[in-house]
């Protein structure tokens, strides 16, 4: 099976520029550093070909709170279309528990969605409002723009408030991210929050990089600016992480504080190599913006057994474990895996 649409989802949501070249695991290991937990879905899509999540779902947006793991999933019935979001919670990481088995949150309640609204970051404010962020999808061509919204709730299921203006917006002209922002993931940091966010232009795709935003209150959002770049491209931000242009990208940041530092886990692979040359790995970072990449590989394309390829990524990090959930393909549409790793990275 082909999943052309969610092919066309992360070559059409590549990252630019950066600071730091990234290879497409060149030197790739000859096995992945997390664990399958088991070679099964933790999370299915509806049999049912005319529900919402009737053939594709990923992991969306997952985090850890007050003694469980909590995700706002995505659900949809084709690529580019229509996204809605659903909720699930479990005691272990491993076994879900679907909350509502209708969406929490759709796309019609965003208004500057256009095509789509997918979830992707997900946490709890200091005074325990329920926060999440969530990337749009304007339209079904290939230069579709993409802005980064926010929503807040007193519980998971809602009722969500969307904001009513996206939080991040897409670069001026010429600049690395002039043409959308995918994927982003926040964390609280001791000054405020942070942001990771995928980006791609109108210029160059073969480009790729991952950008990083600050904020004090998780509303008000300030790219990061090297103020060193001469490249307008970078006038007025810069990525942290990028690919090698040209030959590799990588995008789906999902960014940790932990014990031995912070860790960031992306998505990478060759430019025009397919689902089969795709790979997760890490990189470490002392301060959440200088970036060194490993070179071993946190997860490869064959992990899945018997899977057509994977997509979509989401982690949390809880008591020394880290949690990937990988939207995985099977049986004519895609599921929900989970692969764990417990310790220090190498």
């Amino acid at each position: 099976m082909k999943h052309v649409g969610r092919v066309f989802l992360m070559v059409s949501g590549l990252l630019l520029a950066g600071i730091l070249g990234v290879s497409a695991q060149e030197e790739e290991a000859d096995s992945a550093l997390f664990t399958l937990v088991q070679n099964e879905p933790v999370i299915r899509h509806s049999p049912k070909s005319s529900d919402w999540d009737g053939r594709f779902t990923d992991p969306g947006a997952v985090a850890f709170h007050d003694g469980k793991f909590h995700m706002i999933r995505n659900g949809f019935q084709n690529w580019p279309d229509v996204v809605q979001m659903g909720y699930l919670t479990s005691e272990d990481g491993i076994t879900w528990q679907e909350e509502s088995r209708q969406p929490v949150l759709t796309t019609a309640e965003v208004p500057y969605a256009g095509l789509a609204a997918l979830a992707s970051s997900l946490l709890v404010a200091e005074d325990g409002t329920w926060v999440l962020y969530f990337y749009t999808w304007e339209n079904k061509t290939s230069k579709a723009r993409n802005f980064i919204g926010r929503a807040t709730a007193e519980t998971p299921l809602g009722p969500w408030t969307v904001d009513a203006e996206p939080v991040l917006s897409p670069g001026e002209a010429g600049t690395w991210d002039d043409l959308g922002l995918v994927g982003p993931r926040v964390i609280k940091t001791e000054g405020g929050y942070a942001m990771y966010y995928g980006a791609t232009n109108n210029r160059d795709r073969a480009f790729s990089g991952i950008g990083m935003a600050t904020s004090p209150d998780g509303i008000v959002w300030e790219k990061y600016n090297d103020e060193t770049t001469t490249d307008p491209a970078f006038a007025l931000s810069d990525p942290i992480l990028r690919g090698i242009d040209g030959e590799t990208f990588v995008n789906q940041p999902n960014v940790h504080q932990t014990d031995d530092g912070w860790v960031m886990l992306y998505r990478t692979a060759p430019y025009g190599g397919g689902d089969s040359r795709m790979s997760i790995g890490y990189a470490t970072s002392a301060d959440g913006v200088t970036w060194q990449s490993a070179a071993a590989s946190v997860w490869l394309s064959d992990t899945i057994p018997r899977s057509s390829g994977f997509w979509w990524t989401a982690s949390t990090y809880h008591d020394g474990t880290f949690y990937l959930y990988i939207e995985g393909g099977s049986m004519g549409g895609t599921n929900i895996y989970v692969g764990t790793f417990s310790g220090k990275l190498p």
